[in-house]
């Protein structure tokens, strides 16, 4: 024990090798017998708290790695059964009696524990849990509240009828969880701590108990019930929590705890950190509570029919009392702190109460109240939005453009509800709004009554709700003018927000047309004015805003061309300064939609963009602020990729150079562990390898080799694209390299014989068939036919029950590719072996095929099907097995029935979703509702939109279960038996016409009925069309 506490303090020393070293010893202690225990032992022993807390670390990191077998590791090394007992009972005790960093470190690896042995190896576990919760220690019961929150958190996302033992665990420990805020030591007399007391007591009157303390440590145990009592009904509410009475508990108890008086603000934190306090916290839980209840249980004509009852007592005896409850806390926003995520909730709170009569009623009469007290302030620039913008303008950026301020922003949820209330009570809201942020917005910079906060806030409401504004003919005919004449001039005013918000709305107007080209002109060069801004966030704002204006109106875009370059390298610089990925979507469309005027900047671009990469794929996975720079490092990528386009026209020096760039972002990507952009590494190859290989781009073949051989297998899927290109436009470079065929081989080897799922089967069963059909009859792939099909034809073979069809489809593709590159070596080979049903391996084979061929509809396969069939009746007589003559007489039915449906699967491949999509769209749009939105006394019901979802949803699955084998990706990678060239009608023709000459009678006893003889007379008859349609359309020479 004693050289693994020196190895932990190892980990925490600030020389480097002396930390790898710590570090190395550690991760080998791992994987010894009773590494657990003895890092358990040092958390026991009267060690440093900075050693204890590496020791919990180390623990975590074990449990984590050497719990549960990882799929594609067989040799990796595993805890064993005997030691998982004591490490259980261990680890479970640590957390009840161990400090918050350490307890949180092993909750983890408690969560990691629980898994398929609950409840099994897990007996008494709740019954411990309801002892340590009735405890009068405050640091018990936080490890016990801590442990149960493991427990939600490890089953709160499984189905309803996999919680069986869960929601048993529930109901055990439910009293005691209802019960957490035992009195505190101290401020409850002595005799009231009686265990046998405390377990007596109604539920009522312990909850009453958790309101007589107002410590820290009493916040965060009323913090740990909420989460757990979220938890616990995340997906479905669990039994012991779905009754009546346990409603008005749990909403009287988060009532009470509403009603708790703020703690005097510390003196030495920033209003800031106010919402961090353990007070705050807990308010936001309880109205976190209160807001997710409403969303589920609010309109109980949507709720599942055995919630129902419970959600009609919820909406007509607590709701509204909670609502007054939530709207009393936003009033008092007005003369008192309260935290913004707190804000947020009561806002999201009152969005879903828009919906339901019995709350809008109650709503109703506030609402000037509501938009001029609450919600036009918030949607105003704050006088802590200028203290972020002029001391940190980029944070300002990150912050307006995070995806997360969507679920912690107050502003974000202010937005939400004006939206809601715009849409649902149209006939109460839209007309006093519009009118109200108007008449604010019509002063301009030069008038003395201009207040440009108040215009930003008008300004900000009437772009949140554009797209009804924009529905509007009212409307419509005085937004032009409005915008032209009091949104414009603000891309100049002194108040630089102002100047950003006429950006932001013209972004949100971006679909909107206009009457005069001369005011939509106006409005591109404001854009273009603000981008040139020194105000990094009116440059950003402007930049998405050009973006949305030239992808809705064409006839602008020209008007960019001049400036172009001076555009791009704007947003370059700005990508570099904010690193933000809205910008890297402007970046690649412009240049995507520009690509031949950007020509001569090229190799200047792709140099500016592999930085950008460089920089971008530097970020902390554990760091929330940086999650931005995945987004945009996945944006400059398609940048990259767009920018390929321009170099087709180039001299080859110019392509060589860029795919120079190219290579350096793959090398980055495939041979470093940068896992989060393999599948935009493969992408680019995709683009660059589309029309040709150059020898540049074959060395990204060899990466993708190397990669997929160190860690990637899973990705084989990802990488098929790739390697189509490769097979496809690289044929040239194959057959004559026997290396890289190996390398090929070797990946198809290493999947096929891995534990995949059947989807990948079909991906690596293609790439075979891509390589039969491709490499043709060359010597690099003789070797690899014969051992292709001894992997298939198991597959092919196994019970047809058990296999999809679209497995069994492609590996008869792979079949079939075998018997077009050598068809009497294949059944030869066949024919030596025998079948476990004791016919030879051929008859197995043929009755499979055969037998799937029925339920074929895929328009590939039928075409494969009938080049299969007709391969096999050109065999020479003398060279066809004896033992599957007789299954020559269901060549023709099957051949017949391959074409039967061709014409349909003909015409299916052609058409176009377009229409089928714009019916889905317009259906869905009648069934959103009234454009006037809901009345009064109605409540927001979607339920139809719903059905029609669903029913279109289960039109698609039937569809899909139809044509299962048409589901995969897959079947977009085309053989060149997919080319006009190879028209199956002639070749049936020509194959039947040549047999007939060979052998005359076999032709005859193929042919037996005069059924059959009419079909095929129908197909020759076709054949003869078809070749003289294809001699008239073909150019003349």
């Amino acid at each position: 024990m004693e050289s693994l506490t020196q190895a932990l303090i190892s980990t925490m020393s600030s020389d480097d090798v002396t930390r790898k070293q710590g570090e190395n010893y550690i991760l080998q202690a791992q994987q010894q017998p009773q590494c657990g225990s003895a890092l358990l032992e040092i958390l026991d022993d009267h060690q440093p708290t900075e050693v204890k807390q590496a020791a919990a670390i180390a623990i975590k990191n074990m449990i984590s790695r050497h719990w549960t077998p990882r799929e594609l590791q067989r040799d990796h090394y595993l805890i064993a059964d005997a030691e998982r007992p004591h490490l259980r009972h261990r680890i479970f005790e640590m957390i009840i009696r161990s400090n918050k960093p350490i307890r949180l470190q092993l909750c983890v690896c408690l969560q990691r524990m629980l898994d398929h042995t609950f409840p099994e190896q897990w007996q008494g576990i709740d019954h411990e849990l309801s002892q340590h919760l009735q405890s009068c220690d405050t640091q018990t019961i936080l490890g016990a509240l801590c442990a149960c929150y493991a427990f939600t958190r490890k089953f709160r996302m499984r189905a309803a009828q996999a919680k069986e033992a869960y929601h048993a665990f529930l109901a055990a420990i439910a009293p005691s969880i209802t019960a957490a805020g035992t009195v505190f030591v101290g401020v409850t007399p002595a005799w009231k701590l009686s265990v046998l007391y405390w377990s007596n007591l109604p539920i009522s009157c312990k909850a009453e108990f958790l309101l007589t303390d107002h410590t820290d440590d009493h916040f965060v145990a009323l913090r740990m019930v909420l989460k757990i009592y979220h938890n616990s009904g995340l997906v479905t509410m669990p039994p012991v929590y779905a009754t009546t009475a346990a409603c008005d508990h749990w909403n009287d108890f988060i009532m009470k705890i509403l009603q708790l008086p703020a703690p005097p603000p510390p003196a030495d934190k920033s209003q800031t950190e106010w919402q961090q306090l353990p007070y705050w916290k807990l308010q936001k839980w309880a109205t976190k509570n209160l807001e997710v209840f409403f969303e589920r249980y609010g309109l109980p004509k949507q709720c599942d029919e055995d919630m129902r009852s419970y959600a009609h007592h919820y909406i007509n005896t607590l709701a509204c009392r909670i609502l007054e409850t939530l709207m009393h806390i936003l009033g008092a926003t007005l003369h008192q702190y309260i935290s913004p995520r707190v804000i947020r909730n009561c806002l999201t709170y009152m969005t879903h109460a828009v919906e339901s009569s019995k709350t809008w009623k109650l709503m109703k009469p506030h609402l000037n109240e509501l938009m001029d007290s609450i919600l036009f302030p918030l949607m105003c620039q704050s006088s802590e939005d200028d203290e972020l913008w002029e001391n940190d303008p980029y944070e300002y950026v990150r912050q307006k453009y995070a995806l997360a301020s969507n679920y912690i922003d107050p502003v974000s949820a202010a937005c939400t509800l004006i939206d809601n209330l715009i849409n649902k009570r149209a006939k109460a809201t839209l007309e006093i709004t519009v009118n109200k942020c108007m008449a604010v917005a019509r002063s301009l910079p030069s008038d003395s009554d201009y207040n440009p906060r108040h215009k930003d806030g008008a300004l900000h409401i009437l772009g949140t709700i554009s797209d009804v504004i924009m529905e509007r003919k009212k409307y419509q005919t005085v937004m032009e003018d409005f915008i032209v004449s009091l949104v414009l001039p603000e891309i100049r005013s002194p108040a630089p927000y102002m100047q950003r918000r006429a950006c932001c709305f013209i972004e949100n107007y971006a679909e909107m047309p206009f009457k005069s080209i001369e005011n939509h002109e106006q409005v591109l060069y404001a854009i273009l004015e603000g981008l040139r801004s020194d105000q990094i966030p009116v440059s950003v704002s402007a930049a998405i805003s050009l973006l949305q204006v030239i992808e809705n109106h064409g006839h602008l875009r020209q008007h960019l061309e001049d400036q172009l370059s001076d555009v791009v390298g704007k947003l370059l610089e700005l990508l570099r300064d904010t690193d933000n990925d809205d910008l890297t979507d402007v970046l690649s469309r412009i240049i995507e939609i520009y690509a031949d005027k950007l020509a001569p900047y090229g190799i200047a671009l792709a140099e500016e963009l592999v930085r950008a990469f460089e920089r971008l794929r530097h970020y902390d996975p554990s760091n929330d602020s940086d999650q931005h720079k995945v987004l945009a490092a996945q944006g400059v990528m398609e940048s990259i990729c767009n920018i390929s386009d321009i170099f087709t026209a180039q001299s080859p020096e110019q392509q060589a150079q860029f795919e120079g760039y190219v290579i350096q972002v793959l090398e980055t990507i495939l041979m470093t562990p940068v896992s989060d952009f393999i599948e935009d590494a493969v992408e680019l190859i995709v683009t660059c390898t589309s029309e040709r290989i150059s020898q540049t781009m074959w060395s990204a073949f060899a990466m993708i080799y190397e990669s997929f051989k160190k860690e990637h297998i899973e990705y084989f899927p990802e990488i098929m694209p790739p390697l189509y290109n490769f097979i496809k436009n690289g044929a040239y470079v194959l057959v004559e390299d026997a290396e890289k065929v190996g390398m090929l081989f070797e990946m198809i080897k290493a999947v096929w014989e891995g534990d995949e799922v059947e989807d990948t089967f079909c991906y690596v069963a293609k790439l075979m068939e891509l390589m039969m059909t491709y490499l043709g009859s060359s010597q690099v792939m003789g070797s690899c036919v014969e051992k292709f099909l001894e992997m298939v034809v198991p597959k092919l073979l196994e019970d047809s029950e058990e296999q999809p069809l679209s497995l069994q489809a492609q590996c008869i593709n792979v079949l079939i590719a075998g018997l077009c590159f050598n068809a009497s070596e294949v059944l030869a080979a066949l024919e030596q072996v025998t079948s476990t049903s004791g016919q030879s391996l051929t008859v197995a084979v043929l009755n499979a095929w055969f037998s799937a061929a029925e339920n074929i509809t895929n328009l590939h396969n039928r075409r494969s099907c009938i080049m299969g069939l007709c391969t096999l009746l050109q065999i020479p007589l003398d060279k066809i097995p004896a033992s599957i003559q007789g299954a020559w007489r269901h060549i023709i039915p099957v051949l017949l029935h391959m074409f039967d449906g061709l014409e349909e699967a003909y015409q299916n491949s052609d058409s176009e979703e377009g229409e089928e999509q714009s019916e889905t769209v317009a259906a869905l749009a009648d069934a959103a509702g009234d454009a006037d939105g809901l009345a009064d006394d109605e409540d927001y019901d979607s339920r139809p939109l719903q059905d029609l979802i669903n029913e279109i949803a289960k039109k698609m699955s039937a569809e899909e279960h139809v044509t299962e084998e048409d589901s995969g990706e897959w079947n977009r990678f085309y053989t060149p038996y997919d080319e006009e060239s190879y028209d199956v009608y002639v070749i049936v023709r020509d194959t039947l016409s040549d047999l007939q000459l060979r052998d005359a009678n076999a032709y005859q006893a193929l042919l037996s009925t005069p059924e059959q003889q009419q079909k095929i007379a129908h197909i020759l008859a076709q054949a003869n069309q078809r070749e003289v349609e294809a001699a008239a359309s073909a150019p003349s020479s």
